[in-house]
């Protein structure tokens, strides 16, 4: 661990020493250290430091700048649980290696310039983010100086000036030629780095038939140079997966953050690396298997941290800006909260002169949510008060100081923030005399604290192994039996992964298992290691007030505490409520103009899939459910008829019209529909337990869940047929068609389709 100094006695007689190797008995872990003095270059010595892949250089007489430790996992000394490189000086990685190590690279320290490193290391290197504001903000800082030419190659959705490259222009980054100790970058979005790695399989095909036409036309051999085949191959590149906490956590939102893992283990073990500030345990066997290395400074700062439990959120945020721009005037104020409606709703509660120093920093897709507070942060606060969403709480550098009010609701599981991602925000300030000050305003679920997190993780990765078993013998069967089973058979895969879907401590339901880039099942790790994080924090960190200030004690300094109750006003609501009836206009008035999008695409006679899903891909979030809908049914309700019914918005009200229009769709010979009649006579009475009975039969028969009683089972009867009820003991079926004024406009005869998921029940 310690080095020598140089003697200068060895300058006549060395020119090169080999590096030695510490030994280790893992063969994940690879550190070198030189064994007298370095080599001599005719001026002075050189000493060069290796740890898994990143090299130190020291010159003369100057002190290697970092010291290592080897954790091991047990006394053995077989087997290392991380390495930890503690740096003597607070400086950046660049300025200490020339290039990342390979791994997981748990830098406890934000700002240390991870990524900076990848951008400047002499290797060709993809690297990957979770948001397109991270990526933008990455990107941005490989303009020359007059900006009219970037050496980055930015891969996701359209964000400001960049726009969503062609196939053909990634695969144009990829080969074009450039000149010696010249590297390409390449900033992807996470659920964009697909369409990449699309283009490296592609590069192979397209160089020999450009190497064949060549031939044909010229009758000579094509010049083909190392760097040629070099840039074609994605081995020969680096992987740098960044912020990889985002994707345990928004792995269960955003399906592709996993396929990221599938690409990333493609790539030679010492060619990647997986990096964030804040690494929770992976669930994924292969990703435990990884080597760890640890960075930290020699001093760790302890954050002096105000903490305030409160019942109303909204009002105390609303009283901490007002307290520091009335006391520090001239200072600016971040406020990190990952609700835009819960923003507009403070926003609208500060008196007129603070609305307008107000800025709301969120993602593109949330632009009409945030309106005229919308903008996109880069490295300097526009204005006094600016709001931020989980788009910038990562990898966003902001470059002075400013007083940071950070938000937990447990509301909502997506605004909840576990103390790493406290951390996390808190590293947005890099000034270098850091934050102003830092609050946390935070409620509570005001329970018993329970943390079920271990027990959960394990039953889930448990029944995920057992469901990726069952389910991989479908693809086994169909093809040992082709000429039996049909492709349709293949979409179990599908409705599998869909009965998966569970909701933990309030989340969306999530997924275990995934049907992972290779069309096969897989455990849904991140979805799993997300699940470990809701039973934390919503069972344990947040059931009192008490334990989120104990558990910050360990890091920080509480410089004041308060629990506090403020009352929720009549004023207060009547604020709020309004903010809730814009945003409803809002989304009305969006509507109405998707509406008027697909009334042109039909008069074009181009209402298509395509052009549907072109639509999508080209409107808010907010819009994607009215148009998921009108996708699902336009082929079989009338149009007019259709967005008059979808603009009612009401989730069970679509859901038993969906489901009254499909059957309707269904072919009269279709079994289902032989079976509703069969179990149903006309002008014939059944009690509700009778339904129930015969519903169930039915539905177990087509693999549909049972129904749990006669109130939901009577319900699920009005979407198939029409009936009338003389008495209270019973109904009479009076049609076996739904209550509807319509006829189907096409005819559904796929007797191989999972009427469960057609249905979705």
């Amino acid at each position: 661990m310690n080095d020598d100094k140089i003697d200068p006695k060895l300058r006549a007689i060395l020119s090169k020493i080999p590096a030695n190797t510490v030994k280790i008995e893992d063969p994940r872990y690879e550190i070198f250290y030189p064994n007298i003095s370095g080599y001599c270059d005719g001026i002075g010595y050189y000493r060069n430091y290796m740890y898994n892949g990143a090299s130190i250089d020291t010159f003369n007489d100057k002190k290697n700048p970092v010291r290592y430790e080897i954790v091991y996992h047990d006394d053995t000394q077989k087997r290392i649980n991380c390495v930890r490189l503690i740096f003597h000086e607070r400086k950046k990685l660049g300025d200490i290696f020339n290039h990342l190590p390979y791994g997981v690279i748990k830098k406890n320290i934000p700002g240390i310039g991870a990524t900076t490193l990848a951008l400047q290391q002499l290797s060709h290197t993809i690297i990957v983010v979770p948001t397109r504001a991270l990526a933008y903000a990455k990107y941005v800082t490989g303009y020359n100086n007059d900006k009219t030419k970037n050496r980055y190659l930015y891969v996701g959705s359209d964000i400001n000036e960049c726009r969503k490259p062609t196939d053909e222009q990634i695969y144009e980054y990829l080969t074009q030629k450039v000149d010696p100790g010249t590297y390409k970058k390449i900033i992807v979005v996470a659920d964009s780095l697909g369409r990449v790695m699309k283009q490296f399989k592609s590069a192979p095909l397209k160089l020999a038939k450009i190497i064949e036409t060549h031939w044909e036309e010229t009758h000579t051999p094509m010049k083909i140079t190392p760097e040629d085949i070099y840039s074609h191959n994605s081995l020969c590149w680096y992987l740098m997966v960044d912020e990889i906490d985002s994707y345990q956590s928004d792995g269960a939102f955003r399906p592709a953050m996993e396929n990221v893992i599938d690409y990333y283990l493609e790539f030679p073990p010492i060619k990647r690396c997986l990096v964030s500030a804040t690494i929770r345990p992976f669930s994924n066997p292969q990703l435990q298997e990884e080597p760890v290395l640890e960075l930290n400074y020699e001093e760790k700062d302890r954050r002096d941290v105000e903490l305030i439990n409160t019942t109303n959120i909204h009002i105390e945020v609303c009283n901490a800006i007002r307290h520091l721009r009335e006391n520090f005037f001239t200072d600016k104020i971040v406020v990190a909260y990952n609700s835009i409606t819960s923003i507009q709703k403070i926003i609208a509660q500060l008196p007129k002169e603070l609305q307008k120093e107000c800025h709301i920093a969120c993602s593109p897709d949330s632009k009409e949510k945030a309106g005229e507070f919308f903008t996109v942060l880069q490295r300097n606060l526009a204005k006094p008060i600016t709001f931020i969403t989980c788009s910038y709480f990562v990898g966003v550098d902001i470059k002075e100081r400013f007083h940071l009010i950070s938000v937990s609701d447990v509301r909502q599981i997506y605004t909840i923030l576990s103390i790493d991602k406290l951390y996390q925000i808190s590293g947005r300030c890099r000034h270098e005399a850091g934050l102003l000050s830092e609050a946390i305003i935070y409620n509570s679920a005001n329970k018993d604290a329970k943390d079920y997190g271990e027990f959960l993780v394990q039953r889930a990765l448990d029944l995920s192994q057992d469901i990726c078993s069952l389910s991989n013998v479908v693809n086994k069967l169909h093809e040992k039996h082709p000429e039996l089973l049909s492709e349709n058979f293949l979409r179990l895969k599908d409705d599998i992964v869909d009965r998966t879907k569970q909701s933990y401590y309030g989340s969306s339901p999530i997924e275990i298992v995934r049907v992972n880039k290779d069309q096969e099942i897989v455990p849904a790790y991140f979805n799993v290691d997300a699940i470990a994080e809701y039973a934390f924090l919503r069972g344990h960190l947040y059931s009192n007030p008490k334990i989120l200030h104990n558990e910050l004690l360990k890091s920080c300094n509480i410089t004041f505490y308060d629990e506090r109750d403020p009352a929720f006003t009549d004023i207060q609501k009547e604020i709020e409520d309004a903010i809730d009836d814009q945003f409803e206009n809002k989304r009305l008035a969006s509507i109405s103009e998707v509406i008027e999008k697909l009334k042109e695409l039909r008069l074009q006679n181009k209402l298509t899939d395509a052009s549907i899903a072109h639509l999508r891909r080209n409107r808010h979030r907010e819009d994607y459910k009215f148009i998921d809908r009108f996708s699902e049914l336009y082929k079989y309700v009338p149009f007019d008829i259709l967005v008059a019914k979808l603009q009612e918005g009401n989730a069970k009200t679509y859901r038993g019209f969906m489901r009254s229009a499909k059957y309707l769709a269904l072919s009269e010979k279709h079994a289902f529909k032989q079976l509703i009649k069969g179990s149903f006579e006309i002008n014939k009475r059944y009690t509700q337990t009778e339904i129930l009975e015969r519903l169930n039969v039915i539905f177990e028969r087509e693999d549909i869940p049972k129904l749990g009683g006669t109130y939901q089972a009577v319900q699920e009867l009005h979407y198939f047929c029409t009936t009338t009820r003389p008495q209270n003991s019973y109904y009479v079926i009076q049609s076996h068609k739904p209550a509807l004024d319509f006829e189907p406009l096409s005819e559904v005869s796929d007797v191989g389709m999972s009427l469960r998921k057609y249905f979705d029940y």
